[in-house]
């Protein structure tokens, strides 16, 4: 087995885009949410929050996520867990093994 170096994980790098989708304010993530990008993730999340309406999207659209660790499903409940105020986002067309990872990070 090929070691696995970092710049395999950053070859595609995390976005995050709001956007109405069917009259629902939903927040896309794109790219790979690991270990390796979380910086970029958080700079992604950052230029989003500065948007009046940020805070008040009610789902989050996990289809363009290629890769995902404990540290970018932390992330992503941070998100759920910070929006709680208004309503807890939906997450929807999560990978079946992001879901599980996602489910143990909320522990």
């Amino acid at each position: 087995m090929r070691p696995t170096t970092g710049t395999e994980y950053t070859a595609n790098p995390p976005r995050a885009e709001l956007r109405d989708a069917d009259g629902v304010l939903t927040l896309f993530l794109h790219g790979h949410w690991t270990v390796y990008t979380i910086e970029t993730a958080k700079k992604s999340l950052q230029q989003l929050r500065a948007q009046r309406t940020a805070s008040r999207f009610a789902r989050i659209d996990l289809a363009g996520v290629s890769r995902m660790d404990t540290s970018g499903a932390l992330l992503i409940n941070s998100i759920c867990s910070a929006t709680a105020k208004y309503a807890t986002p939906e997450l929807q067309n999560s990978n079946p093994d992001f879901a599980a990872i996602l489910e143990l990070s909320q522990k």
